[in-house]
């Protein structure tokens, strides 16, 4: 569900960005990376196994991060 959602903010982008490059009008989208929540820690049974969850989804975004629950 969640890259579906995902894929369907950039695929809405993109034909907004298309269809209003004619008027000027340019077309960005803000799309978060994974988010540091209470439910990303129940998802591994220890909280060595937490630490090297987070660690790696840290690792798929280029500023090699979790974003905090407050938005920084």
């Amino acid at each position: 569900m969640y890259a579906a959602t995902k894929g369907a903010v950039r695929t809405l982008a993109r034909s907004f960005a298309n269809e209003l490059q004619v008027k000027g009008i340019r077309v960005n989208v803000v799309s978060p990376g994974p988010i540091d929540t209470p439910g990303v820690d129940g998802l591994a049974p220890d909280q060595a196994q937490v630490a090297g969850f987070k660690a790696a989804l840290a690792g798929t975004v280029p500023m090699n991060r979790l974003e905090s629950r407050g938005g920084g």
